[in-house]
Parts: structure tokens; sequence; C-alpha cells
């Protein structure tokens, strides 16, 4: 007599199976055994053979067997036939416009074989995380923001009434921080609304105070435009990753929920000191030594992120923030994988689009991850090496109005030298042109290399 099949019918159903090392299950709508190990996903989008999970001594991997909608793995579509290596807690969804959201789970049983359970879910965050506020008012008063171009000085006071202007040309304040409306309410339960800081190609940001604590932290609300599910998913899965670094040069995640009934949201630390990108505009590029002051910290940073699993990939100078430079400087980078796989998804010229400024260019994105390879130490070296020469020079590797030129000289084009006039010393130009290398094997092949190279040239 032939087993019943295991189904997954409805959210929070799930199964359990184990898998040696060779053997594969598949999933899929049909009923009609194809395999010793299947499991019936009950979606009427979801083909009848649709992706297969097979075991290795290192883990799980999945295949999408040519599905008419497609698998993504984390927000990632999968190309069809090619297997791709699937991480714990992993969330894949089966079909574009699917409801078949699943979370694969698996441990090594001692035996060489691999336990699995396969969870139906949601991308939806618990309910404990929805905001508890008047969803209006909370509404109301982010558009009042929105609408706001006032922008204050925080020396001379004086105000401005354009959004694109940045320092302030009486002192050379950063204009980042819109001080009205104020007294925002109270939302997701316990933060206080208090002021617009900027718009990224992801999200808008606020600073808010804990009510409780009296802490100021920042708020990143995400624009519209990423709550399909998938990348709905791969923010929550990003967070979760990004809130298990604790590193003294990693900046700390705090909660991540549902800000109204419509706009996802996290919050971090808020950081009084301009990042190093505005820095970089006010003060000017940045000496050697003080190149090394920062960067020392970053590799230290990103090895240990590394070391767990978790890769930045668009570490531009505006996610590292830097206080007390001239002496013993503390660094701060924020968030890790957030863009990963995200931006190829919604698209970097729609970002663009919708926030009328230049933070949504990839400015630090290497080749290999336009090209859709797995991210390594090594990709994460090459955006090191675009910070490092943006740091140097006062400007990007590669900038260019339109997005699709700066991705395509990412791709096939050769970084410019550094300028002679900036008279930076030769060890170092070659330690940022190596870094830049549009070949992975050309580059540093661990952080801990690079770091070694800085320290050296550094005296």
């Amino acid at each position: 007599m032939t087993a019943e099949i295991p189904t997954l019918n409805d959210q929070n159903s799930e199964v359990r199976f184990d898998l040696k090392k060779g053997e594969s299950v598949l999933l899929g709508r049909s009923p009609i055994r194809k395999a010793d190990n299947q499991v019936v996903i009950q979606d009427i989008t979801v083909s009848n053979q649709h992706v297969e999970i097979f075991a290795h001594p290192e883990g799980i991997s999945a295949k999408d067997l040519k599905s008419t909608n497609g698998t993504a793995i984390d927000g990632e579509w999968l190309r069809a036939g090619i297997s791709c290596p699937v991480r714990n807690g992993s969330l894949l969804l089966l079909g574009k416009k699917g409801t078949a959201f699943l979370q694969i789970f698996f441990e090594s049983n001692g035996d060489g074989a691999q336990s699995v359970t396969v969870l139906r879910t949601s991308p939806k965050i618990d309910e404990e995380t929805e905001s508890i506020g008047d969803d209006s008012d909370v509404a109301q008063w982010l558009e009042k923001c929105r609408d706001n171009d006032k922008a204050i000085c925080p020396i001379c006071k004086k105000t401005y009434d354009e959004k694109k202007v940045l320092i302030c040309p009486i002192d050379g304040g950063y204009l980042g921080r819109r001080e009205e409306p104020t007294d925002g309410p109270v939302a997701a339960k316990h933060y206080k609304l208090c002021n617009w800081v900027g718009t990224g190609s992801l999200t808008e940001v606020y600073k808010v105070e804990h009510v409780r604590l009296g802490r100021p932290y920042a708020l990143k609300v995400f624009h519209s435009g990423v709550h399909r599910e998938t990348e709905t998913a791969h923010i929550i899965q990003s967070c979760k990753q990004w809130a298990h670094l604790q590193h003294a040069s990693i900046a700390s995640i705090v909660e991540w929920g549902w800000l109204t009934k419509s706009e996802l949201f996290l919050v971090t630390e808020f950081f009084q000191t301009p990042s190093l990108e505005q820095m970089v505009k006010t003060d000017g590029p940045l000496s050697v030594k003080e190149l090394v002051k920062v960067f020392v910290p970053v590799c230290n940073a990103l090895k240990y992120a590394h070391s767990r699993g978790v890769f930045h990939s668009n570490l531009k100078l505006s996610k590292i923030y830097v206080s007390n430079l001239k002496a013993h400087p503390v660094v701060k980078i924020t968030d890790f994988g957030l863009t990963d796989k995200l931006v190829r998804n919604l698209g970097w010229i729609k970002a663009t689009l919708r926030t009328r400024d230049k933070t949504g260019n990839p400015l630090t994105t290497s080749p290999e991850y336009w090209q859709g390879e797995e991210r390594t130490a090594v990709s994460d070296i090459y955006v090191v090496g675009c910070a490092m020469y943006h740091a140097l020079t006062g400007v990007p590797v590669f900038e260019s109005k339109r997005t699709m030129e700066t991705i395509a000289a990412h791709i096939y084009k050769a970084p410019p030298p550094i300028p002679e006039k900036l008279a930076i010393p030769q060890e170092v130009k070659e330690i940022v042109e190596r870094c830049l290398k549009k070949q992975p094997e050309d580059r540093y092949q661990s952080i801990d290399e690079l770091k070694a190279a800085l320290e050296a040239a550094a005296g």
C-alpha cells in the first residue's frame, strides 16, 4: 500500500522528513507520486512539479523545476533548473502571485542526514508588532513631514526651503534634519515621532524617541513599492540576520513591524553625527591616516559578519557613521543586507525616480552582484574598495545621471585612477585598485588580507 503523501493545506501547517545525502523531496500541486519523497502544496499558482529540495553534506539546496510561476528564496527568483543553497530559516515563495509561502528549517541528525521541516507560513510579521497608535494620526503626521521642505542649520539655525540644500553656506552645518512638524503621535506601541531626517532609495528616515526610555532612535519606513510578498519577506529575513550581529562597529537594530496598516518599518540606533558621506562633502576627502582609522574597524566588522554568514553588499559612505575622527574614532556600519537581492527585484531606476535624488544610485555594488552571483566576502571587498575610493577622492568611483550606466560601469569599465594632485601614496592606491578588480579572484581573498595591507600602508 502506498503511503499517504504529506500535504500543506493552509498557513501554519508543516511537514517533517529526513533527507540523506543525495536524496531529494519534490514540492508541487500534483498528488500523483513522481518521487519517493513528495509534499503537496494546495495552491492554484503552484505547478504540479514545482521545486525540488535535496540534501548534501553542508545542508540543503533547492532547484526550480521549470515551474510556470517561478520560485523565490529570500526574495530572489531562482533560475529554472539551477540549484541554489537554502539557509536555515530561508523563506520560499512558490509562484509570483501565489500564497504558497514556505519557511525551511533543517539540522544534521548526526548520521549524515538532514532533518527538514517545511512550514507553510505568511510573510506578515506577528500581530504583536502591529502599531497600536491611531493609524490615521500616524499617516497624517508622516505626510506632513514628507511635504515639509524646511531645512534648519544646527549651528546658526538659519532655515532653507529646498530639500536639495545639504550644507549651510554660512558655516558649513549639515542640513540633514527637518525640525517641523514636531511632537508627533506615538506609533508602533512606544515610539514618539519627532522629526523627519532624510530619504533614501528604499526608506524614509525619522527621528523617534522611546516613550519609556527617553532615548532617540532612527525609524526607517520602507517605501510602498517594497511591500510585495517577496520584498517584505526579504526585509524581515535581513532584519533577523542583522539583529543577531553584536559588534562594536555594527549599528544595532532594535525592532521591526508595521507602522501603519501598509507601511513596514525598522528601528535602529540614531546617530547625532553625520554619515561619512556627509563628512566628506563638508570637510573634504580623508587623509590616509584617517582612512586607516575608519576602515580597519570596518574590516573588523565585516569579518565578524562574514563569519556568521551575513554580507553587506552595498557599503557606500552614507551607511558608515564616524564620531571623534581626529582622535579615537568610533565607527558604525548600518543597513546590513537590506539592499542585497531586494534592489534587483524592485529596480534601482524606480527607486531613484521615486526619491528624486541620487541616494538610490548603486554606487558600491560588485560586478558579480549584477550578474546574479552569490554573495561572498570577496564581493564585500569590492564594495569596501568603492567606499575607500570615495573617501579618498571625494567622489564615487562611478557615477552617472543614468542608473543603468552606473551599473554597466561597475561591470565593464575600469575605475578612473586616483588623481595625482591628491598625493596619495602609491601603496594605498594599489590597495584600492586591487579591491576594485573586476574578477573576484584578482582581489584580496579575505578581509584579513585587506586589513593587513591597510595597516602596513599606515606604517
